[in-house]
């Protein structure tokens, strides 16, 4: 999207707009914490989301991670594989 259209990507304003309510725009990021980074992050990963049916994007990524690591799961027995 380009600089100052704001309607062209609402998901990226809508992170924007989270994120600001922690970090200012005039904030210097080398004066801040790691740890005050981390604690942000958290919050913005563990807000329920409405477009996520009230999920949280840690919710999400986790059960998508749980889903790829279950479909790429084989058996290793041999009698127990499917043929093709």
């Amino acid at each position: 999207c380009e600089v100052r259209s704001p309607w062209q990507n609402g998901g990226v304003e809508n992170a924007s707009v989270r994120l600001r309510r922690f970090l200012p725009r005039n904030a210097d990021l080398k004066r801040i914490w790691a740890s005050d980074l981390d604690a942000v992050i958290q919050v913005y990963y563990n807000t329920p989301r409405q477009r996520l049916g009230y999920w949280t994007l840690a919710a999400v990524f986790a059960a998508a991670a749980l889903h790829l690591k279950c479909e790429s799961t084989f058996p290793t027995d041999a009698r127990t594989a499917p043929t093709r």
